[in-house]
């Protein structure tokens, strides 16, 4: 199993998750952000459908930063004991105005640890 991109222990506050998008490592994509939306899925190695098209925010369209706090939905995977530390599959799926759509990062998946609060 590879090492974590992100990890995150329900109850964390400080920080969520955050990446640019881009279509390839370092190259930003192109289209506007303005006015897109974005959501996120993320499922365990076993396939366990943790989070399906959940809200993400797009922090600064400008410079294409997006984000999620994982917090929004650690009530959820607490009472489904589906959070149990899981290492799983994360993927960000953007909607600009235009309809068009693209998954960041388009070119992997990010690893992603969530743990249980102590």
């Amino acid at each position: 199993m590879p090492v974590a991109d992100f990890g995150i222990r329900l109850g964390d506050t400080l920080e969520g998750l955050t990446m640019y998008a881009e279509k390839a490592p370092g190259v930003p994509i192109s289209e506007d952000l303005t006015g897109a939306s974005a959501k996120f899925s993320l499922k365990t190695w076993g396939g366990i459908v943790i989070a399906d098209q959940e809200d993400a925010a797009i922090v600064d369209a400008p410079t294409k930063l997006l984000g999620f706090d994982f917090n929004t939905i650690a009530a959820d995977l607490v009472a489904s004991g589906k959070f149990y530390p899981h290492l799983g599959w994360f993927t960000l799926h953007l909607t600009t105005p235009g309809a068009e759509l693209l998954s960041v990062p388009n070119y992997r998946y990010l690893y992603i640890a969530v743990a249980p609060a102590l």
